[in-house]
């Protein structure tokens, strides 16, 4: 079912004079999800994912998620406040400057390892050169091979 088909299905439930409540693992997709359920009128929590195979129970698939979340939020809602771990969603603003962050780490990561490759494959080079009795070319040396930085 598309993301179009179920919100137009909840849209369609609300209509009819229904109360929905929900709830989903927080992701990697974000809260947008959240924010529409919201904006349409349901009540709905995001929540803390569950560890895979978590006290030696079978492989968590979509069914039995989908199940224990169900059976979940109904003792939630009917008072057992440990049931269900919410989580705190962030603001629109919040999530943003979150993902920039996120960003920014990971380039400064992908950085490093082109770094750390680029030296690799020019001490490699340096290596195969001297092995196969040549020099070391335009004023390299092991120095700069070895311990030159980019940036």
């Amino acid at each position: 079912m598309s993301h179009e088909v179920f919100l137009n299905w909840v849209q369609k439930k609300l209509e009819e004079g229904w109360q929905i409540h929900s709830c989903y693992e927080a992701g990697a997709s974000g809260y947008w999800l959240h924010r529409e359920l919201v904006k349409m009128g349901v009540k709905n929590l995001v929540v803390v994912p569950k560890a895979m195979g978590q006290g030696g129970k079978k492989q968590k698939t979509d069914r039995r998620d989908s199940a224990e979340l169900s059976d979940s939020l109904d003792r939630f809602l009917r008072g057992q406040d440990k049931a269900l771990s919410v989580v705190a969603v962030p603001s629109l603003e919040q999530e943003e400057k979150r993902a920039l962050i996120r960003y920014h780490r990971q380039i400064m990561a992908d950085r490093g390892r082109c770094e750390r490759e680029a030296k690799a494959c020019r001490a490699l080079k340096a290596s195969k050169s001297m092995a196969a009795g040549g020099s070391l070319r335009g004023g390299w040396n092991s120095r700069t091979i070895l311990g030159s930085r980019t940036g």
